[in-house]
């Protein structure tokens, strides 16, 4: 529910929206207004730690009333710097003489919530007979810029640079107190916006160039060329201000003037480059006023009024579109109102909520006093969930295998805070990038789990993800002693049997042994049996064979025996392949064991 802060003594208290006059650093809600008492104007602020408690919040000022100061509450602006906790303001004093001074000052947040300025400074060595609408903004370096068209014979748009490295209590330093001409001597208007960008230590300066949306980056010394929005014009003043994104891109919003679209400009600084995407083109001409915001996380919200029924429109972009969400408004935010006079104005921060302030004048009667009533709400906005995600550096590899994993993960509306990784294999690891290792041959599904800081979780599985294949067999040759070799041959199958015995621990000669028992057991076998045979009958075909087996057996057993004296593993058929299965199991052979043929 908002709440009406006070009978505020100013009709254009926050009236302009260029420039955000609230914003949130930390626990407080800041909202800067004018007050107008007793003939003095001046800035006020107050801050709380909800839109509920800035009513009963004390007001404290911003800057040092002035007998004949502001005439229109569009005459300050202010810019949140959230990097540096600071806050700088920029306004036009104006003086007993008629004459404007455009001024400037900041001030360092504390973390009670309290505002330590710095002095008050002219931001030009001279007055002019008319001062518009500053600008203000802080580049990557911390120095302020200060924008605005000045008057004297002629009208000129001027830049002024501020070194804000020193305390507050330091005297200002103000590198361009005449001012860059933007532009040279044109007509004055409240047609220009500032924006950081460009360089490290620069501005870009927003105008209207005739109906035509223009920029131009300063660089600490001179401006750049304009770059011009071609093809649709601006309608009126209607461009809100300008804000940045992560990347350095700056965001704008205006009507069009030839069919009342309004629409969201993109400006690249890096190359000049402009493009524009359509918010909508259903709305009615009496829509004014664009307040344009951005989050933490690049999500836009844009709110402008609409004259005919004095009613608030909201339109995000959290999803890389625009939707008008002004149906979902509720309360006194979906109300209608008197005359809510240029407003609303806007801040948002973390992807949680926005905050909105608007201004209504009440007509008054004889019987009531008109009021102008300040008013503050908050649209608390769903959260969005994390979106899990992650990938491996390979999906596919011998065991043992080491994989690294790399977290793909998008927050959503809150940071990252934990990684639950699941490999398997009944292994985990809490890392945001582990590296495991699979040890064993298998396919593996492998689950990441993320939660964000408001402990919401999403999880990704992707199953039978990881393959891990068997080791492929390790090349190895075979070098044993080539005594012990000879031997496993030299008494043919019995110092086989010996052999084995005394060396089964090394395969090698175990094959060798195994080797000479399967080839020569069988051949003495089978001239055992052809000997009895002749020994109960003779033959000559037994004498033969006897004679043939002998010589056959003899030459085995002397190439085994000279294989034995070179590096070569001789594999003979049948026998040689049956000693191989039991001396290597695992079906790993030496490279240097060849076949007989």
């Amino acid at each position: 529910m908002p709440r009406i802060l006070e009978n505020v003594h100013s009709s254009t208290a926050i009236e302009t929206n260029y420039q955000r006059k609230l914003f949130r650093h930390g626990q407080y809600i800041y909202l800067f207004y004018v007050q107008e008492i007793g003939g003095e104007a001046g800035l006020f602020y107050r801050f709380a730690g909800s839109p509920e408690g800035l009513a009963a919040a004390p007001e404290l000022p911003a800057t040092t009333p002035q007998p004949n100061g502001w005439k229109e509450g569009r005459q300050y602006v202010l810019h949140y710097d959230a990097p540096r906790a600071r806050v700088g303001l920029a306004w036009v004093n104006h003086l007993a003489g008629g004459e404007d001074e455009p001024c400037f000052r900041y001030g360092d947040l504390q973390d009670d919530g309290s505002i330590l300025w710095s002095a008050e400074h002219r931001t030009t060595a001279n007055a002019y007979s008319e001062c518009r609408t500053p600008a203000v903004t802080c580049d990557e370096q911390g120095y302020w810029g200060v924008l605005c068209a000045a008057r004297n014979d002629v009208a000129h748009h001027l830049l002024f640079t501020y070194s804000a490295n020193a305390a507050p209590s330091a005297r200002a330093h103000w590198t361009s107190r005449e001012g860059m001409d933007l532009f040279g001597a044109v007509e004055t208007s409240d047609h220009y916006r500032l924006g950081s960008g460009g360089s490290p230590a620069g501005f870009t300066a927003f105008y209207k160039d005739g109906d035509q949306l223009t920029a131009r980056l300063w660089n600490g010394a001179s401006f750049s060329e304009p770059y011009r929005l071609e093809n649709i014009a601006v309608r009126d003043t209607e461009i809100s201000a300008a804000v940045n994104d992560a990347g350095g891109t700056l965001h704008l919003a205006f009507f069009s003037r030839d069919n009342n679209s309004l629409q969201h400009a993109v400006f690249f600084p890096a190359d000049g480059r402009w493009e524009t995407r359509l918010i909508s083109d259903q709305l009615p001409s009496s829509a004014s006023s664009p307040s344009l915001q951005i989050d933490s996380e690049g999500n836009l919200y844009l709110f402008c009024r609409l004259t005919a029924g004095q009613q608030i429109l909201y339109f995000n972009n959290r999803d890389g579109q625009w939707q008008n969400k002004s149906r979902e408004l509720s309360g006194d935010l979906a109300a209608a109102y008197q005359q809510l006079n240029n407003t609303p104005t806007t801040a948002a921060w973390d992807a949680r909520a926005v905050l909105v302030a608007w201004l209504n004048i009440t007509p008054g009667d004889p019987s009531k006093p008109g009021r102008n009533e300040l008013w503050t709400d908050q649209i608390e906005l769903p959260l969005r969930p994390p979106r899990a995600a992650f990938r491996a550096d390979k999906t596919s590899c011998q065991a043992p295998c080491q994989i690294a994993f790399t977290d793909q993960s998008v927050a959503g509306s809150g940071a990252l805070a934990e990684w639950n990784w699941e490999f398997g294999d009944d292994r985990s690891a809490a890392e945001q990038h582990p590296r495991h290792q699979y040890d064993n041959p298998g396919e593996y599904t492998v689950k990441l789990t993320v939660t964000d800081v408001n402990q919401i979780s999403d999880a990704e599985e992707k199953v039978a993800y990881i393959r891990i294949e068997a080791p492929a067999p390790q090349e190895f040759e075979c070098h044993p002693n080539r005594i012990y070799t000879m031997l496993c041959y030299l008494a043919g199958w019995l110092s086989g049997v010996v052999m084995f015995f005394f060396k089964r621990k090394e395969p090698c000669i175990v094959f060798h042994a195994l080797q000479s028992l399967f080839t020569f057991l069988p051949l003495n076998a089978i001239h055992y049996l052809i000997i009895k045979n002749q020994e109960t009958g003779a033959s000559l075909f037994g004498s033969t064979a006897s004679l043939v087996l002998l010589v056959v057996t003899a030459l085995i057993w002397l190439v085994m025996i000279t294989t034995t004296l070179s590096d070569i593993m001789l594999k003979l058929p049948l026998t040689g392949g049956l000693a191989a299965k039991i001396a290597f199991p695992d079906g790993r052979l030496p490279k240097n064991m060849r076949k007989l043929f």
